[in-house]
């Protein structure tokens, strides 16, 4: 059976969300395509659908951008806000696409033209937030949790630089961000972070293996004895407050398992963690 995302990253956005060939089950699109799979791709579709984000960021609009929608649609929950400066680009005659025009009339890239018109076909306006100018201007504005970020802009260090100091400190205890093109562009991207996490230990960094322009970043996080034991107290089968939704507590970010990185570890003192788990396990059902 084809994957949902079949024919949404067509050969006409140019998507670097593309992988090498595999098998026929993963292949996505047509044409050029159909003999590849995602890729980068089903990292991003495969960690936001894990992840379950409520806000994801996004600094560079396209393919990675259908494959955050087709996920957020898929777990019914969350929303993205994108922002590329939308640049445009002649009118694109091969492939038909770019009839979408800025306000002062220049057509829009055809691969912006194409994401447009996909977001409208899939109806995937109400949970997109579409932004309109660069990254470094847009990093400054925001103001607002953070569970996943990805950036794709314009892979220059200085630029990127200023984005990550200001969408940074927005990251969630636990959240994550993507950055393309580690390793491509003159390494740029890749000194930059392999100097800041040299330099900080609330964020660890994975370079994927397989596709080495992708970097991982999770910002650490401390697990919160209470919480943890309360939430696995709640999902006892024979405790009366358990509800169906509370069978699915095990999401650390919305049962607020999840704390700030307390530098050490991310578990708390093992003697304060079980104490805390006794204290809870002699409370009646009725009281958790």
């Amino acid at each position: 059976m084809r994957n949902e995302l079949d024919k949404r990253l067509p050969i006409v956005m140019g998507s670097a969300m593309f992988g090498p060939k595999g098998r026929d089950n993963l292949r996505c699109g047509t044409g050029w395509t159909e003999r590849r799979t995602l890729g980068l791709g089903w990292i991003l579709y495969g960690f936001t659908r894990a992840v379950t984000p409520t806000t994801i960021v996004e600094v560079g609009t396209g393919g990675s951008s259908v494959c955050l929608l087709q996920a957020i649609e898929d777990n019914s929950k969350g929303h993205l806000y994108t922002v590329d400066s939308w640049p445009s680009a002649p009118p694109d005659t091969d492939h038909g696409v770019n009839h979408r025009f800025h306000p002062d009339g220049k057509p829009y890239a055809y691969q912006h033209s194409f994401f447009l018109d996909l977001l409208n076909k899939e109806k995937w306006n109400e949970i997109c937030t579409l932004y309109y100018m660069d990254g470094p201007e847009f990093a400054i504005k925001w103001d607002k949790p953070i569970d996943i970020l990805v950036v794709d802009g314009g892979h220059l260090k200085e630029e990127t630089r200023l984005e990550w100091e200001n969408l940074s400190k927005w990251i969630v205890p636990g959240g994550y961000a993507f950055f393309h093109d580690f390793i491509a562009c003159i390494n740029e991207i890749g000194l930059l972070f392999e100097d800041y996490i040299s330099k900080h230990d609330d964020f660890s960094l994975i370079v994927e293996p397989d596709y080495l322009s992708m970097a991982i970043l999770q910002k650490k996080y401390t697990v919160k004895s209470k919480e943890f034991w309360t939430c696995a107290r709640l999902a006892q089968e024979d405790n009366p407050n358990r509800s169906d939704e509370d069978r699915h507590l095990t999401a650390a970010r919305d049962s607020g398992i999840i704390g700030e990185w307390n530098g050490k570890s991310h578990f708390p003192p093992m003697d304060e963690f079980m104490a805390e788990h006794y204290r809870i396990i002699k409370e009646p059902l009725e009281n958790v």
